[in-house]
């Protein structure tokens, strides 16, 4: 067996802890990386599912507001189409009370079938052939 002095022993066990620690710095950063890249490939489904998410309901809230716009413009119009009817309800039945207490009742048939006949202006032999 060689015997080593105290210098050499201690040196041996010196760079031999400066390489565990280095190895062992290395492979935890090694490790620590693959957890991480492993770890980020199982979410990147998840993030694109997410972001799609995120544009349909943009997309759902803009169409909402569109049409909430819209809705509101025809209820706009549809208030003023209702006073606009209203308007013109009332101006027809007061018309229509004092054009009916103006008027005399329409004629029925009898007394129009008792009228004498007017003379045309076409001969009968035009009427008849």
């Amino acid at each position: 067996m060689v015997q080593l002095s105290t210098v050499h022993f201690f040196s041996i066990i010196v760079v031999t802890f400066v390489l565990e620690d280095d190895i062992a710095n290395s492979t935890s950063k090694t490790l620590a990386d693959t957890i991480a890249a492993k770890a980020l490939n199982n979410l990147k489904p998840i993030t694109t599912k997410l972001v799609a998410a995120a544009f349909f309901i943009t997309a759902t809230n803009t169409q909402q507001a569109e049409t909430t716009l819209i809705l509101k413009e025809v209820s706009s119009h549809l208030a003023t189409l209702t006073a606009s009817l209203s308007d013109l309800s009332t101006k027809l039945t007061t018309n229509s009370t004092l054009t009916a207490n103006a008027l005399s009742p329409c004629p029925t048939w009898a007394p129009l079938s008792a009228l004498p006949l007017l003379p045309t202006i076409f001969p009968p032999t035009l009427l008849h052939s």
